[in-house]
């Protein structure tokens, strides 16, 4: 269910917050290859908008330091590239398929019109 999923979704965000790169350096690449995963591209999607946007936002009240802040920019900057390059190949992969899809839809209509 979507519930459960943002659920997981925000305290699997809340814990990098805490906690990367110094108790748990290997976050975001663990995320990035939840996207890669057919099984787990949505759940790491997720996991990288909700990142990136808890990362970098200022909010009212935010209980992380300016300084942690700062800290969680910069090493976002650092990932850009490789998030980059991420997105755009789940992006190619995507529209591959529905090119295949297309094709695929366009022969079987073909077929039947000329039964």
């Amino acid at each position: 269910p979507m519930f459960v999923s943002s659920k997981i979704t925000k305290v699997l965000v809340d814990i990098g917050k805490a906690d990367w790169p110094h108790r748990y350096p290997n976050f975001m690449a663990e995320v990035k290859a939840l996207c890669t995963e057919q099984n787990s591209s949505v759940l790491g999607l997720n996991l990288l908008l909700v990142a990136s946007e808890e990362f970098v936002a200022d909010r009212p009240g935010s209980k992380i330091l300016s300084k942690r802040k700062e800290e969680m920019k910069n090493l976002l900057k650092l990932e850009l590239p490789g998030i980059t390059s991420l997105l755009l190949s789940v992006l190619t992969t995507e529209l591959n398929l529905q090119r295949q899809k297309l094709i695929r839809s366009t022969r079987c209509k073909l077929a039947f019109d000329t039964l």
